[in-house]
């Protein structure tokens, strides 16, 4: 039996342009597990429209992907899939995101704005922080060439706007350091550091370094550094999100403080 057999039942037929349209609620039930993928595969190919699917909090997101990403491989080689994971295993905890799940769904970010994938699985805890909205996205990353034009100042400015931790050494990702006309970022994205090297304002190299010995690698032509934070850090922002809590603080001023001094 081939793969699109289930494409050519009147069933599937209904249900398809039942998820691509919006004028109505849609409650499907009976799907065993181990045909979900299947199942969400034919509709990432058919709805027209990226799906976005809603795991429960205790299955795991990762295997059930894969298992996607496999149909859909045979179904629509075009139509990609992701995973936008949580941020933290329990957010009421107030710690900070680790750095592996901020990268993962800064990768999905990037896609939103090159290629979307047709098929997006998540849990409650993957939605439950807002993600950015879409005029935001761009500004999220940082492009650098060999040969542009770019501000020493300015881009350092950015990657601690971006989440970055200055060091006067770098050794580990989410990290940057500078001296004189050089700057070291180390990018979640990658496996090793990059070293960017200006002449006034122009970039002059990309090389990427082995962090235990500070010898270059290999010179690269561009590259992107992704933000570790979901909304744009600016002034501007802050001072709108600022002025948002503080309307709808309810008696909870000393604790909003708090959270403003550490935002």
């Amino acid at each position: 039996m081939s793969l699109d057999f289930l494409f050519r039942t009147p069933e599937f037929g209904d249900l398809s342009r039942a998820v691509a349209s919006p004028e109505r609620p849609l409650s499907v039930h009976g799907v065993i597990e181990p045909a979900k993928p299947y199942l969400l595969a034919c509709l990432a190919k058919t709805a027209g429209r990226p799906v976005v699917f809603i795991r429960a909090e205790s299955a795991p997101l990762a295997p059930f992907e894969r298992d996607c990403r496999f149909f859909l491989a045979r179904l629509a080689p075009e139509a990609g899939s992701a995973t936008l994971a949580p941020l933290s295993d329990n957010p009421y905890f107030e710690v900070p995101p680790a750095l592996d799940a901020a990268s993962s769904r800064m990768r999905l970010f990037r896609r939103l704005l090159t290629a979307p994938p047709a098929l997006i699985v998540t849990s409650l805890g993957g939605l439950l922080k807002p993600v950015p909205r879409p005029e935001d996205l761009a500004g999220l990353f940082l492009t650098l060439e060999v040969g542009g034009e770019a501000d020493h100042d300015a881009l350092l400015e950015t990657l601690g706007r971006y989440g970055y931790a200055r060091e006067d050494l770098i050794a580990s990702p989410g990290e940057y350091a500078w001296r004189g006309g050089i700057v070291d970022v180390f990018s979640p994205w990658e496996a090793n550091p990059f070293r960017i090297e200006f002449d006034g304002s122009r970039i002059v190299s990309l090389r990427e370094f082995d962090i235990s010995n500070q010898r270059s690698l290999k010179r690269i032509e561009r590259l992107t550094v992704p933000g570790l934070r979901e909304f744009p850090a600016t002034p501007e922002f802050l001072g709108l999100w600022t002025a948002a809590a503080r309307k709808r603080a309810k008696g909870a001023g000393r604790d909003l403080d708090a959270k403003i001094a550490a935002l």
